[in-house]
């Protein structure tokens, strides 16, 4: 599975900034009904029927969640047309809020502050152009927004735990996966 930036919220109801870097039991956060997922999943005949009990289940979920607010969906849709180079006071007024009312919904519904989550998207910016097209990495880091060459390999140590270089030489399956060994 993978979910959008604020897939989660809309699927557990608790603000996300309050699940990072925690290790929670399932159950914990959505109640008994895991458990009866869990047997569903087991009497299923076949994975195909495993695939639709989960999306049966998840479908559920989505109908009881709540929608993420659409200035939060704003901000990021503002920061994705940036590629995370837009200010987020900025963003702040754009979308009718101060930018500390921004940091508080946004970090509740995504689980990230805006700057971070900007981090990522210029991060995951620098690789597209990295892996699409032999340029310099002095160009890609300029074209991504970051101010040099150190500070584009500092985000791919931060976020990829290695150098682009070593990262770009890999294979991968597609553009959106990072292989680990």
């Amino acid at each position: 599975m993978q979910f959008r930036s604020t897939g989660a919220y809309a699927l557990v109801r608790v603000a996300q900034h309050e699940l990072a870097d925690r290790v929670i039991e399932l159950a914990d956060l959505l109640g008994d009904g895991v458990h009866a997922l869990r047997q569903r999943l087991l009497e299923a005949a076949a994975p195909d029927a495993c695939f639709g009990v989960l999306e049966r289940w998840l479908l559920g979920l989505h109908e009881r969640g709540r929608e993420p607010h659409p200035g939060v969906v704003e901000a990021q849709r503002c920061l994705l047309r940036h590629t995370g180079a837009a200010s987020i006071d900025r963003i702040g007024r754009h979308v009718g809020w101060s930018s500390g009312h921004l940091m508080r919904s946004f970090r509740g519904q995504v689980g990230l502050s805006p700057k971070s989550y900007a981090g990522i998207v210029r991060f995951n910016h620098a690789l597209q152009l990295a892996r699409n097209a032999r340029r310099s990495w002095t160009d890609i880091a300029a074209a991504a927004g970051y101010y040099d060459h150190s500070h584009l390999v500092r985000d791919f140590r931060r976020y990829a735990g290695e150098a682009p270089t070593t990262l770009i030489d890999r294979t991968t399956p597609d553009a959106d996966s990072v292989v680990l060994a």
